[in-house]
């Protein structure tokens, strides 16, 4: 290796190189000093702090100061200082923090490992190894490795300009550049003789780099992690038009190809596989991710088996991203389950140019300093189904904000508590959110801090359909504006918003609201109950064009139903309310001055609605209830959903009298099941689910055939012994439905345990499903 005598940055002039001073630092007791911090916090400018070699755990701050901080590395020039001179982060913050030094730093001949970032005002740790700014730094023959942040997993600039040599930068780990992060007008140097290598580094957007607010960077390397980087090993990003970050490369080496094929994840899997079968898993999911190529266009799918998925038990690494045509899918949403033991961030999806989903996965939170567990950012198209949510540490979030289009079904957010940031917040231009449920979360609002449990915004149409927001605090000390839900739109535009048989119950919003919603667009609400919330101000806060029908709003503890005031920009709300059951009547609506807009339509009541108050579902109506087939009669251009929150008929004649109408609220009384919720089928080709499972005596397995053939379906014993075949035949391409009654093909009922259901199409292998049958 070229040694390069390091006078590149310029110090304090001649008369303080001639009296530098070098700091010895021995951990035992021998030199100037046993901690870095101690010999840094003695030093002046031109200064050298000699560290021998030893871990030192340490989290090492650089202030205001143009010094060199190196191992014997620097006076020696033999290589084998770099592993043995450790400054070790301890999972607590950066590893090196460098602040207001614009002369120069020099770090050199280190190993950089288990920093976490340094906590910045946006509540994010950035720069697990190295964290700059304002700074010139020359950072040369490193190894920055098993570093976790939220940005910089290795190393974090803004506004510094940066000189890299000969370092060795793997196997970090952060949300954005994984190995490195440059933003704010950040210019970095890549030595083309002696040359940098990063590899195999993890992240959500930018794998090993990410560039953001910089303009044109350079990279020159030896070794990188594919020697033709695309937008997700290397991304660049600007949010504003004077800017154009940009990349060209000079790369020598790429470990890996990337593999234009559905990939295969087990949470007994090993990343050397091929990941390209049932029978070569990959372990990580992250790894997958990366690895999959969607380049061509087509779709493409991560299977990942039922297990648990987590650092602690098969060494996952968060986060995971998206690709745009990637599909990420568990087997099962009950056995499929991730842990995020690792790092603030579970899943990041950013600034995707395409259709992404992820659907079967029961998500928890298990870290330390949480950011987020999920967050989709400027995406086209995305869509969640069938997950569970639940933060077990005490703060997490989901963002799916600012994107075109976002589906959200069948998801559950349960035990969720927050600060500073919704429990769940979605900005989109258009949307949908159906059989969604948020229960036992907290947002705890702090002084000029208020959020809510849901904060919903578009500046397109948006609907929410068969939701439940139950058990939900948002309590704020300022006395207004918190709310339990947040409906809005984007200013200056002017969007609609349907809220169709959704349950808001036992919501606390003491010094706010239960529902608020703002905007100057139409916002329908048709067939929901409103009921046991409590606030000290109102259930629903209206500032737009609000319509009300068929619906419950019963709060006893609250003192009034609904709210209007006088919008700051002068905009008179409308409020139309027509066939619904409002505790109070037209009283239980304060409106304020009397200058909003109040329509009190035909068909509205004042009665106790007579719930079940038992059972699961307590707000069911009762056989007397007043609320049974009093709602609208003619329900023609009316949003109403073909059923009810339990998916039963909605439109139903629940007095008998032998006219079927609608009822008041979410529940129909009385109705027949509609049948299997569709949801409960699998949309992904092959695919197949059985509910229920664990079962006893008989569970019902659905697959989705995308084509026709020869199709057979057999149960197999944890032997590899078939016991039953469910299906043998020549079939059309459809979605199809099987019982297992939990007998061999003897008539026989099976031993307890486990089984595998085994699909095959023209006599080759598609699909297994555990399923575990209990007596």
């Amino acid at each position: 290796m070229k040694t390069k005598i390091i006078l590149l940055f310029v110090f304090a002039g001649i008369f303080s190189l001639l009296t530098s001073t070098t700091w010895d630092i021995k951990q035992d007791g021998t030199g100037d000093f046993t901690t870095i911090q101690e010999g840094i916090n003695a030093s002046t400018d031109s200064d050298t702090i000699l560290v021998y070699p030893e871990t030192y755990f340490e989290n090492v701050y650089i202030e205001n100061k143009n010094i060199t901080l190196a191992s014997l590395e620097l006076t020696t020039a033999n290589p084998q200082y770099i592993n043995s001179t450790i400054i070790d982060g301890q999972g607590i913050e950066s590893c090196i923090y460098i602040n207001e030094c614009q002369i120069g730093v020099t770090i050199q001949g280190f190993t950089l490992q288990n920093g976490s970032g340094f906590l910045n005002n946006s509540n994010c740790k950035n720069g697990g190894g190295i964290y700059s700014i304002y700074s010139h730094l020359y950072i040369v023959s490193n190894i920055i490795k098993h570093n976790v942040a939220s940005i910089g997993g290795g190393i974090f600039s803004a506004l510094s300009d940066i000189i890299l040599e000969n370092n060795n930068i793997y196997q970090n780990s952060a949300a954005h550049g994984g190995g490195l992060s440059l933003a704010d007008s950040s210019f970095i140097t890549f030595d083309d003789v002696n040359k940098n290598s990063i590899f195999n580094n993890n992240a959500a957007s930018g794998y090993d780099i990410f560039a953001q607010h910089c303009n044109y960077v350079h990279v020159i390397l030896d070794t990188f992690s594919v020697q033709i980087p695309d937008e997700y090993y290397a991304k660049s990003f600007d949010q504003f038009s004077h800017y154009n970050t940009y990349f060209t490369f000079d790369i020598e080496v790429g470990l890996h190809d990337l593999i234009p094929n559905d990939l295969y994840v087990s949470e007994d899997g090993d990343d050397t596989n091929s990941g390209q079968s049932f029978n070569e898993p990959l372990r990580n999911i992250s790894t997958a991710v990366r690895l999959i190529d969607v380049s061509d266009g087509a779709n493409r799918t991560i299977h990942v088996s039922s297990g648990t998925y987590s650092h602690t038990s098969n060494q996952q690494i968060f986060p995971f991203g998206f690709k745009k045509n990637l599909l990420i899918i568990g087997e099962d949403k009950t056995n499929t389950i991730i842990i995020n033991d690792f790092c603030p961030s579970t899943i990041r999806g950013f600034n995707i140019e395409g259709y992404s989903e992820i659907m079967n996965f029961s998500f928890f939170l298990d870290y330390e300093f949480p950011y987020s567990l999920f967050s989709i950012v400027f995406s086209n198209n995305f869509k969640m189904k069938n997950c569970n949510f639940s933060g077990q540490s005490g703060n997490f979030f989901n963002v799916i904000a600012e994107n075109e289009y976002v589906e959200i079904e069948d998801v559950t957010v349960h035990d969720a508590s927050t600060q500073d940031f919704p429990v769940f917040m979605c900005f989109s231009s258009n949307g949908r959110m159906n059989n969604v449920t948020l229960d036992n979360c907290d947002v705890i609002n702090v002084p000029y801090i208020v959020n809510s449990t849901l904060e919903l915004s578009s500046n397109g149409e948006f609907v929410l359909e068969n939701c439940k927001f139950i058990n939900n605090d948002a309590s704020s000390s300022l006395g207004y504006n918190a709310a339990n839900i947040s409906i809005s739109e984007f200013y200056p535009h002017v969007s609609t918003k349907k809220i169709i048989n959704c349950l808001f119950a036992d919501n606390n919003a003491e010094g706010g609201y239960n529902v608020r919603i703002n905007g100057e667009g139409e916002y329908y609400f048709s067939n929901c109950t409103f009921t046991n919330n409590n606030s000290n101000l109102a259930t629903l806060r209206v500032n737009g064009n609000v319509h009300i029908n068929n619906t419950i709003m019963f709060n006893p503890d609250n003192a009034y139903e609904i709210s209007m005031y006088p919008a700051s920009s002068g905009f008179i709300s409308t409020l139309d309310i027509t066939n619904s059951n409002i505790q109070g009547g037209e009283i239980g609506i304060y409106n304020s001055g009397n200058q909003q807009i109040v329509n009190w339509n035909e068909g509205n009541i004042n009665e106790e609605p007579l719930f079940l108050q038992s059972g699961n579902d307590p707000y069911q109506l009762t056989v007397y209830s007043p609320c049974i087939d009093t709602g609208t009669a003619d329900t023609t251009g009316l949003f109403i959903s073909p059923w009810d929150l339990l998916h039963h008929e909605r439109i139903w004649d629940g007095d008998n009298n032998g006219t079927a109408i609608i009822d008041m609220g979410c529940y129909e009384f009385g109705a027949d099941s509609v049948g299997i919720i569709q949801s409960q089928i699998p949309q992904i080709p092959f695919q197949m689910t059985n509910y229920p499972n664990p079962f006893n005596p008989e569970t019902k397995i659905a697959f989705n055939l995308p084509v026709s053939g020869k199709v057979k379906l057999e149960i197999f014993n944890i032997k590899g012994q078939k016991v039953k075949t469910l299906m043998d035949c020549n079939t059309s391409a459809g979605k199809f439905e099987l019982v297992w009654n939990g007998r061999n093909d003897a008539g026989k009922r099976v031993a307890s345990g486990e089984y595998i259901a085994m699909l095959n199409l023209n006599d080759k292998f598609k699909s297994k499903r555990k399923l575990l049958l209990l007596k």
